[in-house]
């Protein structure tokens, strides 16, 4: 017997309420998460001879590896390869950021599906692994930045332990979190 996709209970204004909750959390924390990739790299190469560079080597490198498929194209695959290229990232990483990428495309595009199919579901798991991606790639940043205050014009001097290291997304993606905790 095939297992049913819309279940009764499911249809109910709670369900639907905790479900858009559920799918509008993802889709801030995909947004958070591209911000600290191509935002990131892209600040990070603020001068346009830079940018003209890192283009013209990714280009190369997409040429060397075959990658045909279009959306090695776009920025936000091209920052990933730029944080990898700088050990913010690795290879092993790819995986799972396209899994997140995809899911919150599948999110984006299929929201009714999400609220009353139950063969749709927004997986936790790739929330909090989209949470990881923000810490680690936001405290490379602010190691291999100079951060300025920007009340003093003094240079920050930046904790020596990571988990002293905590990002405005961070602390924003954890806020998210908190605010809907109990509905979740």
């Amino acid at each position: 017997m095939p297992s049913k996709r819309f279940d009764p209970a499911k249809l109910s204004t709670e369900n639907i309420r905790k479900n858009l909750i559920r799918a509008a959390l993802f889709l801030a924390a995909y947004e958070l998460l591209q911000f600290s990739i191509t935002d990131g790299v892209k600040g990070f190469l603020c001068y346009k001879n830079d940018r003209k560079e890192w283009d013209e080597q990714y280009r190369k490198m997409c040429a060397e590896r075959s990658f045909t498929h279009k959306k090695y194209l776009s920025d936000f695959y091209r920052c990933c390869y730029w944080l990898i290229d700088h050990g913010a990232l690795s290879e092993g990483d790819l995986p799972s950021l396209d899994e997140i990428h995809q899911h919150r495309k599948d999110i984006a595009h299929r929201l009714p599906h999400f609220l009353v199919d139950t063969s749709y579901e927004v997986r936790p798991a790739l929330l909090m692994a989209a949470r990881e991606y923000i810490r680690r790639i936001d405290v490379w940043f602010a190691k291999n930045d100079v951060l300025i205050d920007i009340n003093t014009g003094d240079i920050v001097e930046m904790p020596e332990k990571e988990e002293e290291i905590r990002s405005g997304k961070m602390a924003f993606f954890d806020l998210m979190l908190q605010a809907v905790l109990d509905e979740l």
